[in-house]
């Protein structure tokens, strides 16, 4: 790809939004695809807070506690 200062004026931001449109047409694909396959709301509800919305199933800053005896697993041998 050329380098963005030899582009034609407005090429930039057209190249921008396309790439922006690119990523939610994969989104909905995906969204699509996981609604076919789940049972109910409830289940796709679920995936978009844990991939889209959430943290992405990382846990940092979410506010819920940790799992009993998460603290415990490394020490019981």
């Amino acid at each position: 790809m050329a380098d963005y200062r030899t582009l034609p004026p407005g090429t930039t931001l057209q190249l921008g939004f396309l790439k922006q449109q690119v990523k939610k047409g994969a989104l909905m694909t995906t969204l699509l695809s996981i609604a076919r396959r789940a049972s109910t709301f409830f289940e796709l509800e679920n995936f978009m807070a844990r991939e889209y919305l959430g943290d992405g199933g990382q846990g940092h800053g979410s506010g819920a506690p940790e799992a009993a005896g998460a603290d415990r697993a490394s020490q019981v041998r």
